[in-house]
């Protein structure tokens, strides 16, 4: 008999699975199979003995209860809001304090916390968006909810961060940009700018942090400088349709800030390129390849000429070193190299 048991559990887990339709248009609360679907996800949860598969299926019931809170409001079978609510409102800092504590244990949870960071922000919006379609009373509950998924979306940010700055950086960026499109199409509610201006400082945060730790920050630094540049591009067409919007024109020249900032770290890194030579010493043009060079003509080689590495050309090697060297010449060849080394910079 419990052989029986057992296959029967096992062949449900399985062909329910396989039947089983996205939960957008699937079973929700006061459908029939609704039970059994939970059984299914708690067989499934405890059949997992890998924490890995664990964590990962306790972030997939997640988004599915928020799918589940969608639907529920679309077929307005909302005797089921609160229920789900509650459940959404406990799991959210119960898998971050997991993800915490595997952490601690020694276990490499970088990809399930990237995996959170991203399942968070798109349930903030998400139940930000259920929140306008519901009561007052029910809409107070829904935005209380969407205040602690906030909260445990900084903290898998914070630990992206510290973990690997470069990649909380470009996340952080992806989040930007949604952001901005969700502006873009006119909504402009106070949460979103809030967390718009918030993470502009988190990805500054983060830039500075990756400014020590990466090798190759340069290019994460032009990154955001192109970034920042479309930004405002976009930052201003979401303004021309909301005439008025002050707090949306503050993040606009908050953006505008972190721009010229990036602007001016590149510029100076363009002219340390230039001011480096000289200061290396070597034998050969090989010994030079540390020395970065601006990506201007008559520029763009490391040369070792007279012992000394400079940027220069290998074909005229002492004329283009010796322009470089000549004070009077240094301010405009500075200036050009910087207007080609941006121009390359955003692809123009």
């Amino acid at each position: 008999m419990k052989r029986f048991v057992l296959s029967m559990l096992v062949f449900v887990l399985l062909t329910f699975n396989f039947t089983k339709a996205k939960v957008e248009a699937g079973i929700i609360p006061g459908d029939v199979f609704y039970g059994l679907d939970r059984f299914v996800e708690k067989l499934k949860l405890f059949m997992a003995l890998d924490w890995e598969r664990k964590i990962n299926l306790r972030m997939t019931f997640y988004e599915e209860r928020i799918s589940e809170l969608e639907e529920c409001v679309k077929k307005n079978r909302t005797e089921f809001v609160d229920m789900l609510l509650k459940e959404i409102k406990s799991e959210t800092p119960s898998i971050v304090v997991e993800l915490n504590k595997l952490e601690i244990e020694g276990k490499d949870v970088t990809n399930a916390y990237e995996r959170m960071f991203n399942v968070t922000y798109d349930g903030f919006t998400r139940v930000s968006e259920i929140a306008q379609r519901l009561d007052e009373k029910h809409a107070n509950k829904t935005m209380e909810v969407a205040e602690i998924i906030v909260k445990a979306h900084q903290n898998c940010w914070e630990s992206l961060k510290n973990k690997d700055a470069k990649k909380a950086s470009l996340l952080m960026m992806d989040e930007i940009e949604s952001l901005v499109n969700l502006l873009e199409e006119g909504k402009t509610r106070q949460l979103y700018l809030k967390m718009l201006e918030e993470d502009i400082v988190s990805a500054e945060e983060s830039l500075e942090r990756a400014s020590y730790a990466e090798e190759d920050y340069h290019r994460l630094s032009e990154k955001w400088m192109r970034f920042t540049h479309d930004l405002l591009l976009n930052l201003s067409k979401a303004l021309r349709k909301c005439d008025g919007c002050k707090n949306l024109r503050e993040v606009a020249e908050k953006v505008l800030v972190a721009h010229t900032k990036a602007v001016k770290e590149n510029e100076e890194r363009v002219k340390k390129m230039i001011l480096e030579g000289g200061k290396i010493r070597c034998s050969n043009d090989f010994d030079c390849a540390s020395l970065d060079c601006p990506k201007v003509v008559g520029l763009d080689t490391q040369v070792c000429y007279q012992r000394f590495c400079f940027c220069g050309s290998r074909r005229f090697k002492s004329y283009s070193v010796n322009f470089v060297m000549r004070k009077e010449k240094l301010a405009s060849l500075l200036e050009f190299a910087i207007k080609r080394e941006f121009d390359r910079m955003f692809g123009s």
